[in-house]
């Protein structure tokens, strides 16, 4: 099955070297990335938020197992503290003991008394030798115990540095996928109510045949309005025009006393 694959493979990037040439390379690999970037677009959003959140909370337990390391070399740096003071105190009283043995030493005597017992000067001098020698390896002792706490005092410093900025950035990741997640909502929000859109050249339709409707209304109700005379024919004979001097008289014949009053009124 490998073997066919493989000769599939084979028999495709010859192809593509024969139509393509030199370019073969970039255009398979342009085709590949596009290929990848449309599968990526296919994803829904919410997939992606919802993998974004699941690799926050993956970050938590190893936050959490770095600050319990930090704790653990806290502690234990506490007891190499206390071991370095504990050093200390036995050198500083090493030294001493020291000085005042070589300061018996210095005074000539021949015999030395400490508690209840006598030495010599051979004695003093042996005991301060190894006491000497005894000091010098606990003092490099506790050089190399001080460097030790001194790196470890570092590295505790940058894993609480590096835990802070990890922490840090969980926090704002995490705020910003909140804030993509509302954005998301919105554009679902949008997206849905667009839906809901009217047409508005089918308002416009109806509404020109509603005014076409009440235009016809109005036309129809004022010809019930107008008055309606009959057509008997075309008349033939001529209209008589009546004298003006007549149509006076036949107006004020019925009152020519009021007529008169008047005239000689204004005389």
């Amino acid at each position: 099955m490998l073997k066919k694959v493989f000769l599939v493979a084979g028999g495709a990037g010859l192809l593509a070297s024969l139509f393509f040439g030199r370019d073969a390379a970039s255009y398979v690999s342009t085709t590949f990335s596009r290929a990848k970037d449309s599968v990526r677009r296919s994803v829904p959003v919410e997939f992606e938020i919802a993998r974004a959140q699941k690799m926050l909370e993956g970050l938590q337990p190893e936050i959490e197992r770095g600050v319990q390391e930090i704790v653990r070399e806290e502690v234990e740096l506490e007891r190499l503290a206390a071991e370095i003071e504990t050093a200390e105190h036995q050198l500083a009283k090493s030294k001493n003991e020291m000085l005042r043995l070589q300061a018996d030493l210095r005074s000539g005597q021949k015999v030395y008394r400490y508690g209840s017992r006598d030495f010599t000067v051979t004695q003093v001098k042996v005991d301060l030798a190894k006491r000497l020698s005894r000091h010098k390896s606990k003092d490099t002792r506790l050089d190399t115990l001080r460097k030790v706490y001194d790196a470890r005092s570092r590295k505790l410093d940058n894993s609480r540095q590096k835990i802070e900025e990890m922490v840090g950035k969980q926090r704002e990741l995490q705020v910003a996928l909140e804030n993509v997640d509302a954005k998301n909502r919105m554009i679902q929000v949008a997206q849905t109510s667009s839906k809901f859109c009217f047409d508005d050249s089918r308002l416009g339709r109806i509404k020109e045949l509603v005014n076409s409707l009440e235009t016809r209304l109005e036309v129809d109700e004022r010809m019930v309005d107008l008055t309606y005379e009959p057509f008997d024919g075309i008349p033939l004979e001529e209209p008589v025009a009546e004298d003006i001097v007549d149509q006076v008289t036949s107006y004020f014949q019925t009152d020519n006393t009021v007529a008169e009053v008047s005239f000689e009124e204004v005389h």
